[in-house]
């Protein structure tokens, strides 16, 4: 058996540790790795001092993309995904295919991912830790190439966010099973946070209304809403700002305060833990006002797009 694993990176800093733990894998006798890494940046240097593995230079940016350019190439009966900032354990790629076999019905296995975080961390990598829960993230998954077949690929209009759990979602409609295995892991990578990347987050969804109009029982099974609690408690603060200044405008200092002090916390709650910046929790404090707007803005967009409504 072959089975073909596909990373779609643009970090060449985290690369090394992910390339070094897939040469790592340990596999049964009748088992074989078909590795290939799918790049927007020079890949020659690296091809060189990971020979095991395959590497493919892509210009175009789209995570979708590159993982399609991956999968056209892929010589495996099975197809996994591991992300840059991810390193395999040694067992991940044999946990994978053991599952699959043993579990014919299934379409595709997850595995578990684990953050590591030692001693007191900020708010903002704690925020890492969601991604040990199931959610059908590329970074741990693998499908039977049949299967992964059978649904046309990654739709490459998710080319920044969404294409895995449009991915998941298609298989599922298909009539497929996901299913959920504790042994195949990885360690993810505790990268440190990026500017302004709560507002990143809210611009991506504008990719939501497509995923919704294309999965609509399934959005809200898994997804429910694109509004997060704390964005939706800061859009409700904003909400009431806005009638207070429209119907009691003398109390609208007192209103903007308030809305103030709430951005505040949140970005205090974000920032606990490590070293107290004020510029970082000034930063994150209007990052927080104005996550809101931006993602109804987002949302907007998206559905006009995509033509569709996608607003809640």
């Amino acid at each position: 058996m072959i089975i073909s694993i596909i990373v779609a990176s643009h970090r060449p800093e985290y690369i090394a540790d992910c390339a070094a733990s897939l040469c790592s894998q340990e596999l049964p006798p009748d088992c074989s790795l078909d590795a290939v890494v799918v790049a927007d940046y020079p890949v020659d240097a690296l091809a060189a001092r990971f020979t095991g593995i395959r590497w493919l230079y892509h210009a175009d940016r789209s995570i979708p993309a590159k993982r399609n350019r991956g999968i056209a190439t892929a010589r495996g009966s099975i197809i996994g995904f591991i992300d840059d900032d991810c390193r395999a354990h040694p067992a991940w790629a044999a946990s994978a295919a053991a599952y699959l076999a043993q579990h014919p019905r299934a379409s595709g296995v997850e595995g578990k991912t684990d953050i590591a975080i030692s001693g007191q961390v900020d708010g903002k990598a704690a925020q890492f830790k969601r991604l040990e829960r199931p959610g059908f993230r590329t970074n741990n998954i693998a499908y039977h190439a049949g299967v992964i077949a059978s649904v046309n690929g990654f739709d490459e209009r998710f080319f920044e966010q969404r294409e895995d759990m449009d991915l998941a979602f298609s298989v599922l409609a298909d009539g497929g099973s996901i299913d959920w295995c504790e042994s195949m892991g990885i360690a993810h990578a505790l990268r440190p946070g990026e500017p302004w990347d709560l507002l990143k987050n809210c611009i991506n969804r504008r990719f939501d209304p497509l995923l919704h109009k294309k999965h609509r029982i399934l959005y809200r099974r898994y997804i429910r809403t694109p509004w997060t609690p704390m964005i939706a408690l800061m859009g409700a603060t904003h909400a009431a700002l806005a009638a207070v200044l429209m119907f009691a405008p003398a109390w609208g200092v007192l209103a903007a305060a308030l809305d103030a002090a709430v951005a505040l916390a949140f970005s205090l709650r974000r920032n606990a833990g490590g070293r107290l910046s004020i510029p970082g929790v000034a930063a994150d404090a209007l990052a927080y006002l104005l996550s809101p707007p931006t993602l109804l803005l987002a949302l907007i967009i998206g559905s006009i797009r995509h033509r569709t409504f996608l607003l809640a």
